[in-house]
């Protein structure tokens, strides 16, 4: 299942097997939508929603992302849904996006000997357009690409940027219009990281000069590719006792994540501190920011292990492993789907292994927030919750029911 984010809120996108392939269905807060068959079991789903409701669904079998080798000829099928109408169909893609609002999508094609080209297509203006990217983001084999694509927080561009785990937002990032406009290509040099929102804005972190520990220094700039100039719009200087080398950033683009030993919230205006999670050794200080959703007398036992930290709509969602489970495929092993699911669920029945969530309201957040609820992640599932209230796949009495509130 996919939650719907953004304009697409209050929606999921429900998959079920179905012999070789799969049915798929939409959902509200009303029942079913609509829903489909496809011939192929996809990995990747996006979904998005216009303001009259039609909702855009885009379902993809890719390499990228599949848990077991498939060799580079296989079939990599991608369709896409406005509404009941199948507007997008291709046996081999690497990669494609639908926007929240559903007034685009965009897939990125294999072409000629090692080339690609980028499928633009308008939904609002009915136009489709073609770029050719050449062989710059030919994957370098089965399973890696050099660029990651996703839109830019506004919707307006498409954006491949540095895919590796350690480039930690520095390299080339290339950027192409949905609608009118040339493209851009935006270089990010030195520095330690860096997170670019579009074409022409961007959140850089430095070490300041005197390259104290466990300080950091970052920066918001306004950028001008093309006449390659930059103006800073603010700095602010944050005390982390480590920096992991990430940033993130809200859905409305209000809240800039700092990750590191300790973790805060900045506010995109004006690069004040909203919220600091204090480092793993402040266990006291811990454990009272989550007095809301911790029993009488906690101990450092029910803090578990934090996982990742994302933002969710309005929410700030914690992400905390308790125990752990030996469900992983061993060497030599095939990888089995069916077998790893009911593993893991063994060991969450038997109270050896659980994933929760902490939820902050982002709307209130303050230094002193607590969090406004915690709910379990059915790791055997794909399920998650979409944004508050709520919403995600549950067993009700036995039936697999779709929640749209906390009750």
């Amino acid at each position: 299942m996919a939650s719907g984010r953004g304009a697409a809120a209050g929606t999921a996108l429900v998959v079920l097997p179905h012999g070789p392939g799969a049915m798929f269905t939409v959902v509200d807060g009303e029942g079913a939508v609509f829903g489909a068959e496809v011939p192929f079991r996809p990995n990747h789903l996006q979904l998005g929603r216009r303001e009259d409701g039609t909702p855009l669904v885009g379902l993809g079998a890719l390499r990228l992302g599949s848990k077991h080798f498939r060799p580079p000829d296989s079939p990599e099928p991608v369709r896409v849904y406005l509404g009941r109408q199948l507007i997008y169909e291709s046996d081999k893609a690497w990669d494609f996006r639908v926007a929240r609002d559903a007034s685009s999508f965009v897939v990125h094609e294999p072409i000629g000997a090692g080339g690609s080209r980028l499928v633009v297509r308008d939904l609002e203006l009915g136009q489709e357009r073609h770029v050719d990217l050449g062989t710059r983001m030919t994957p370098t084999n089965a399973y890696e690409y050099s660029h990651a694509m996703d839109y830019t927080l506004d919707g307006t561009e498409v954006v491949f940027q540095p895919a590796h785990a350690d480039a930690s937002g520095k390299g080339a990032h290339y950027f192409y219009p949905i609608g009118e406009g040339r493209s851009q290509r935006v270089t990010v040099e030195g520095g330690l990281a860096a997170l670019l929102v579009s074409s022409s804005e961007g959140y850089f972190v430095d070490p300041p000069e005197s390259r104290a520990r466990g300080v950091w220094r970052i920066t918001k700039r306004r950028l001008d590719a093309r006449a390659g100039t930059t103006e800073d719009v603010w700095k602010s200087t944050l005390d982390l006792t480590e920096f992991f080398g990430r940033l993130s950033i809200s859905d409305d683009g209000r809240y800039l994540g700092v990750h590191g030993w300790d973790f805060q919230v900045l506010d995109t205006e004006t690069g004040r501190t909203l919220f600091e999670y204090p480092t793993v050794g402040q266990k006291d200080r811990r454990l009272a920011m989550l007095a809301s959703v911790l029993g009488e007398d906690p101990s450092p036992a029910d803090l578990g292990d934090l996982t990742d930290i994302t933002f969710r709509d309005g929410n700030m969602l914690f992400f905390r492993q308790f125990g752990s489970h030996d469900c992983s495929t061993l060497p030599g092993e095939e990888y089995d789907d069916v077998r790893y699911r009911e593993c893991v669920r063994d060991h969450r029945e038997k109270g050896r292994y659980r994933t929760v969530f902490d939820a902050y309201d982002l709307a209130t957040l303050a230094p002193d927030s607590q969090p406004m609820y915690r709910a379990e992640v059915y790791r055997e599932t794909n399920c998650m919750a979409g944004d508050m209230p709520f919403r995600g796949l549950q067993d009700v009495g036995g039936t697999l029911t779709y929640l749209t509130e906390v009750r």
